[in-house]
């Protein structure tokens, strides 16, 4: 069995486009959103922080949900992909204090992903 070689790492509201494999780590409540186009052999990857958006910058596109939804789709689109193409998988929102009497982010980030790509047409096929 060979080891995968990873491309990048993708940290708190970043996001890419790639064609290599990426790496999202330490996730927590967090959610990776990666949103394929299988025949370009393409995927925008985004570290999701917040459910909603809060003035997301050049630097952090992927900070809120929506803001990391549209930044995909417009930059796959931009490299030539059709968005009827498109598909999502999506990994983390954990639920960190469970037992304390805390809004649970990792719910709320997951549940406005889910929002934001249904609102781009994007299909979740793996969570």
């Amino acid at each position: 069995m060979s080891a995968i070689s990873v491309a990048m790492t993708v940290g708190l509201g970043q996001a890419v486009v790639t064609e290599q494999p990426v790496a999202v780590l330490g996730l927590g409540s967090c959610v990776a959103v990666f949103i394929f186009d299988h025949d370009m052999g393409l995927a925008a990857v985004a570290h999701v922080v917040l459910p909603h958006d809060d003035n997301a910058s050049d630097d952090t596109p992927a900070r809120s949900a929506p803001a990391a939804v549209r930044w995909a789709v417009t930059e796959l689109t931009r490299r030539g992909s059709d968005r009827r193409r498109l598909v999502a998988k999506l990994v983390g929102g954990a639920h960190l204090l469970a037992g304390v009497d805390l809004p649970d982010i990792g719910a709320a980030n997951v549940a406005a992903v889910r929002a934001a790509l249904r609102e781009e047409g994007i299909r979740v096929v793996a969570e």
